[in-house]
């Protein structure tokens, strides 16, 4: 490469620089989609991410899937016991989907109550496996539990939590 084709090229290089630059100072501190707002990744604080933030803390109230996970793959239950939880786990899983689309359905949702509602149903469900399980199965469910509970982030996984 010569002297002339190095200039040139500094030049389209700094040229280029000009273009993209306004593009860039353009989007505000933070920078693109999830930047310049404040809070955590954004901080969206519209009604619309709010309702999403309860709606997912209302859900940890009844997270059925890790539970049985835990029973099915994790704690040695034999198939007859796990058969007798297939009621009590799909009872709570069509209430958690109908309070769930009476939510979607309304314009204001009282999602303390539906947690209050979700944890009633899952203290329920959580006696029943109790009830259901031997000693050895139910503690090797609580373990499976624990150890679930120990690689989930704790209270709100966003702003405001």
């Amino acid at each position: 490469m010569n002297r002339a084709q190095a200039i040139s090229g500094l030049v389209v290089a700094v040229a280029l620089s000009f273009l993209v630059a306004p593009a860039a100072f353009a989007q505000g501190p933070g920078g693109g989609r999830m930047g310049g707002r404040g809070g955590r990744w954004g901080g969206d604080d519209s009604p619309q991410m709010e309702a999403m933030r309860d709606r997912f803390d209302a859900l940890r109230q009844l997270d059925l899937e890790p539970m049985w996970a835990v029973l099915s793959f994790d704690a040695g239950i034999d198939a007859a016991t796990l058969d007798s939880l297939r009621g009590p786990f799909g009872d709570a899983w069509k209430e958690r989907a109908s309070v769930l689309h009476d939510a979607d359905q309304s314009d204001k949702v009282d999602w303390d109550g539906v947690k209050r509602e979700f944890s009633n149903t899952h203290k329920q469900l959580a006696d029943r496996i109790k009830a259901t399980l031997s000693a050895d199965q139910y503690t090797a469910y609580t373990r499976g539990m624990d150890a679930l509970a120990s690689l989930r982030p704790q209270g709100r996984t966003t702003r405001g939590g």
